[in-house]
């Protein structure tokens, strides 16, 4: 089996954000988000996080943990293969930078 990417592994940690079983979730709110992104290195700074962006990047997450569950993603060879950065995929969810 071939190991995950830096950035595949980055799309994992962003699925595995929310934990179902645990009951919580670490974009629960706008500065959640904001601290993941941060802590992620999806930016430089803290970015600024709308409501409108914060249930983008909800739904985002949502078809995200839903095509890593199906293992479709897997059989699309999509997790080893990302070899660049990948932040648009989360920043592009509707976040602006201060």
């Amino acid at each position: 089996m071939i190991d995950p990417s830096a950035q595949a592994e980055l799309i994992i940690a962003f699925a595995n954000t929310v934990d179902i079983e645990d009951e919580t979730d670490a974009l629960a709110d706008t500065a959640g988000l904001a601290r993941w992104l941060a802590d992620a290195g999806l930016t430089t700074s803290t970015p600024v996080v709308t409501a409108e962006g914060h249930d983008r990047c909800h739904r985002f997450r949502s078809g995200v943990r839903e095509l890593l569950g199906t293992g479709r993603g897997l059989r699309l060879g999509l997790l080893g293969q990302l070899e660049e950065p990948q932040p648009a995929l989360v920043l592009d969810a509707g976040l602006r930078q201060p």
